[in-house]
């Protein structure tokens, strides 16, 4: 299924992510669409979105089992209207990397946040700032997340539970 459409500000080109298929590009309107990042059953989950200077930002998680895919699992950016991609993924990003979903600033275009979690439902956090194409640098910011525990009758009153990737959202 499609899990995001975005157009760009910049040059009105629409980007699809979809589960199972990875990111699409379509220059007239959706009417062909072309594979760019990612290929059929070679990534469960993709996010996309366009910055408002016209970057697009992907995120790619692990292949389905037996799958080799072409692209590996990570964090990636488009200058080009997705004609091509530069990997970012920080050395910190998680192994085997499920559900992403990415948050891009409209007031700084060059920085987005990446929310991921892991085969084994734990959730990463990273900022990218691109806003110097040179020297893209990535921070972790996954001891950030807050983890409240339980309360005095071990009720869980501030676990973060992504069920599987389900319950996640990124916003700048």
């Amino acid at each position: 299924f499609i899990s995001r459409v975005e157009i760009s500000p910049t040059t009105g080109t629409g980007f699809f992510a979809s589960n199972a298929l990875g990111i699409y590009r379509s220059t007239n309107g959706f009417t062909t669409n072309t594979s760019v990042l990612g290929n059929p059953n070679e990534h469960i989950h993709s996010d996309v979105q366009v910055a408002s200077n016209g970057m697009v930002v992907a995120v790619i998680s692990e292949p389905f089992s037996g799958f080799t895919p072409e692209n590996d699992p990570g964090i990636y950016i488009s200058t080009n209207d997705g004609v091509s991609w530069i990997d970012v993924t920080p050395a910190s990003y998680p192994s085997s990397p499920g559900r992403g979903v990415i948050g891009t600033s409209q007031s700084d275009p060059g920085i987005f946040y990446v929310f991921v979690a892991d085969n084994s439902n734990n959730a990463a956090l990273f900022q990218v700032d691109a806003t110097d194409l040179n020297n893209i640098t990535t921070s972790d910011l996954t001891d950030n997340i807050p983890d409240f525990g339980g309360d005095s009758n071990q009720r869980p009153v501030g676990d973060l539970n992504l069920q599987g990737g389900y319950n996640m959202v990124c916003e700048v």
